[in-house]
């Protein structure tokens, strides 16, 4: 019976000075978690392949805050603010390295020379309308 009187110590998770538990990995959980949009939406700049490789390496970032979640709480903040730029790091030395640029047609909005271009050539009753995203056209006034 002495076997099951014996019970194991659980030491409680706390990074704080009187052992209260801390907002710190939580913090730096939404750091690197806030980053993955980021690398994910790279694809307006980088290859295919290279978008891979990035995700993957916040794949590493994203498990090794897991893994140290325990028994390192205060790195996790350090692995997410580190994430910010490693990814620009990563942008920047693709396009110094492979000449990544963005493709055509992959802005998100449309300018005003794409939309005279596409919408508006060769019609005369039409003019741009001055809107930051130029996307109406309105017709001329009768003279």
């Amino acid at each position: 019976m002495a076997a099951f009187q014996r019970r194991r110590r659980i030491k409680p998770v706390a990074d704080g000075p009187r052992g209260e538990v801390s907002f710190t990995p939580w913090l730096g959980m939404i750091l690197i978690v806030s980053s993955f949009f980021l690398y994910a939406a790279s694809g307006l700049v980088a290859p295919w392949w290279g978008i891979v490789l990035m995700v993957l390496i916040w794949l590493v970032l994203f498990v090794l805050c897991c893994v140290w979640w325990t028994p390192h709480p205060k790195r996790l903040v350090w692995i997410g603010l580190l994430s910010y730029p490693l990814w620009f790091g990563l942008m920047v030395g693709g396009a110094l390295v492979f000449g990544w640029e963005p493709e055509s047609g992959s802005a998100p909005f449309a300018t005003r020379s794409d939309h005279q271009k596409q919408n508006c050539e060769g019609r005369a009753d039409l003019e741009v309308a001055p809107t930051p995203l130029a996307i109406y056209a309105r017709p001329l006034a009768a003279p």
